[in-house]
């Protein structure tokens, strides 16, 4: 198990850092307290030269006193009680009582006293006060003999007792005037001069040191503590509980992943319930991904397992390096083993077509992003070549971008094969539909002529029966063969003019025309054609025409009447009793046309479900016994279709065998405007 030592690097990396920090702090405070003490002496210095200077001023104005109250005679004797005078006396006998070198004087500029004269510095101090006459104190370094020092000058200003021995000359003490010859002629406010009290720096150095010694050394030994204390307290918080932490997570990463780590405090105690908590986590996370492994596994196996099971190779590949990342086990149909890009699979190729040659189903799905189809040959050494159909198809990411191309191949070398049969097949269906089309086109030619050479005599023969029937004197039994005759002679005209229709749609000659009718004229007149043949057959004739259907219509009224007579017809032919009802209403309507729907309902023998989806088919009835029973070619519905489809309609049927049937169609139909 690898050492894990990092523990001591954080403890290093503490004690550097608080180390440091109580070192400049240390430094800092030393600094301070070294600025502080120096303060210290100065203030202390300056506080006992001010003291000094207090006791002198207090020793001149006594003297000055008993001099002026006691009227004390000025002479030899006397003269050395003067304040000035013995001021002066004892600053020259101090230095015997101090060796400081403090040292302190009367001086002047005007001295009397040639031992008073004011040096640099002090004449200096004197201008001072002078042109700062409302200051009191004057505290300041300056350099003696190289010496550095401090003068504290204090100023001496002329007050009226002051004038007995410096205003006129002639007014002051006879031993006065004897003995000087300087400083008169003052007056009260002017300054004599200066008490200079002189402070040497080594002395402030001195005692600065002193007493900065005495508290760096307490200050050292409080730091020095300190720092142990932050050493203990950061092995004891830090360095100790961070090693336990170590330790268990060594533990649970190359030894024992049910190891826990131990109970702590503080915030290390809530870092240990975390890791405890990302350890169980883990664990539960190694089992569900193990889960997920094993279902992954099972996944895989069974998408294997479905492009296996599909009949053809089927692989997918990435359109960045072509290489292919899935594939069934049938791409060994190709004689191949898995290859590693589709170029090498379909050109035997180490580079990606080009799409020149033949088309590359890759980079056209890379381009138009749809899926794609093409037929290549696949050159196969062993079984020949072979007819390949490439399908592509293209896989979007999140963005829509292409990334995946699925691509399956159809061998299609039978189907090529049957292609080329069926080319065959088709050129000699080609030639036999021509010649089918030749004779039915003689067909045609032959049906139209017979049609025309059997209308002229059909009509003649009706024109002469139904001028045989209006003569009166005919028997019943005559009457009856002679409407024989007729019925059979319009069922045979029905029957022509059907296939010459069934021929002019065969030879696309049918045409539709468009005209004015009114479509109430059209109705009447066919209910009329058939009313009276319905009553013949005791079957009720009705014609119903809703109230919103427009009269003047814009259509072709031969052939709705051609519809319309034909349905008719049937609905006659095959009803035995009961009743037939036209019925016109109206769909749809719109601007200027209207959708119409003609209607032939009638009581008759009806339909079988059988027979109904042939019923609109040429030469098709719904029973052949029908044709024996009521006659007919089966084309008349045919021609209806026919018909109402040139006319951009739509025609069915409903029927219910042994109730009847209702045959309807729609037209779109123009309404003639006002």
């Amino acid at each position: 198990m690898p050492q894990f030592r990092q523990y001591m690097n954080i403890q290093t990396k503490l004690l550097l850092v608080f180390g440091i920090s109580l070192f400049f702090i240390f430094i800092g405070v030393e600094l301070v307290d070294y600025q502080n003490t120096k303060q210290e002496i100065k203030n202390s210095l300056q506080e006992q030269a001010e003291k000094v200077r207090n006791l002198l001023m207090a020793y001149r104005h006594v003297q000055q006193k008993v001099f002026l109250e006691k009227d004390v005679h000025l002479d030899d004797k006397t003269i050395h009680f003067l304040p000035a005078y013995a001021i002066g006396r004892i600053s020259q006998d101090y230095p015997n009582w101090d060796h400081s070198g403090f040292s302190f004087n009367n001086v002047s500029d005007q001295p009397r006293n040639p031992a008073n004269t004011a040096d640099a510095i002090e004449l200096e101090a004197i201008d001072y006060f002078r042109a700062n006459p409302n200051e009191k104190l004057l505290f300041k370094p300056f350099m003696n003999n190289d010496e550095p020092y401090y003068l504290y000058a204090r100023p001496i200003w002329i007050e009226q007792h002051c004038l007995k021995c410096h205003n006129k000359r002639e007014e002051a003490p006879a031993t006065i005037r004897k003995l000087y010859d300087a400083a008169w002629n003052y007056k009260v406010g002017e300054l004599r001069g200066i008490l200079s009290i002189k402070l040497p720096t080594s002395t402030i150095n001195n005692r600065v040191w002193h007493s900065f010694k005495q508290g760096f050394f307490i200050q050292l030994t409080g730091f020095i503590v300190i720092f142990i204390i932050i050493l203990l307290l950061i092995r004891h918080s830090v360095t100790k509980p961070l090693a336990n932490l170590a330790n268990s997570i060594q533990v649970f990463a190359y030894q024992d992943q049910t190891h826990r780590a131990t109970k702590l405090e503080g915030e290390f105690g809530v870092l240990s319930q975390v890791f405890n908590d990302m350890a169980n986590e883990i664990i539960a996370q190694q089992v569900t991904l193990k889960n997920e492994a094993a279902s992954r596994k099972k996944e895989q196996e069974f998408l294997q397992h479905i492009i296996n099971s599909l009949q053809h190779p089927f692989y997918v590949v990435d359109v960045n390096d072509y290489k292919i990342e899935l594939a069934n086990s049938f791409m060994n149909d190709l004689e191949f083993q898995l290859p590693i890009t589709c170029h090498k699979l379909t050109h035997y190729s180490d580079k990606p077509c080009n799409g020149v040659n033949e088309p590359c189903p890759l980079e056209e799905v890379k381009r138009t992003k749809n899926p794609v189809v093409f037929e290549h040959v696949h050159h196969d050494y062993n079984s020949g070549d072979k007819y390949i159909e490439v399908h592509g198809f293209p896989v979007f990411d999140n963005q829509g971008n292409v990334i995946k191309m699925i691509e399956y191949s159809l061998d299609i070398t039978k189907r090529k094969a049957d292609e080329v049969a069926l080319l065959k097949s088709e050129k000699h269906l080609s030639i036999a539909l021509k010649k089918a089309e030749k004779a039915n086109k003689a067909k045609s030619q032959f049906l139209a002529n017979m049609s025309h050479e059997l209308r002229t005599p059909m009509i003649t023969i009706m024109g002469y029966t139904e001028l045989l029937l209006e003569d009166a004197k005919l028997d019943e039994e005559q009457e009856d063969y002679l409407k024989s005759v007729i019925k059979s002679s319009k069922n045979l005209l029905s029957i022509i003019n059907n296939i010459l229709d069934t021929s002019a749609i065969e030879a696309n000659k049918m045409d539709i025309k468009t005209i004015t009718f009114k479509l109430d004229q059209l109705l009447d007149n066919i209910f009329e054609l058939f009313n009276k043949e319905a009553e013949e057959k005791g079957i009720k004739l009705k014609l119903v025409t809703d109230n919103n259907v427009p009269c003047e219509l814009i259509g072709d009224p031969l052939r709705i009447r051609q519809v319309l007579i034909n349905l008719l017809n049937n609905a006659i032919k095959f009803t035995k009793q009961g009743e037939i009802t036209i019925h016109t209403r109206i769909k749809k309507i719109e601007s200027e046309q209207v959708t119409l729907c003609f209607s032939v309902q009638d009581t008759g023998i009806g339909i079988t479900t059988q027979a109904l989806p042939y019923l609109f088919n040429t030469f098709n009835q719904a029973d052949n016994s029908y044709t024996r029973e009521f006659g007919g070619a089966g084309i008349g519905l045919a021609i209806c279709k026919y018909l109402i489809a040139m006319m951009n309609g739509n025609i069915w049927v409903k029927s219910e065998l042994d109730k009847g049937s209702t045959f309807s169609f729609t037209l779109d139909i123009k309404v003639l405007a006002d």
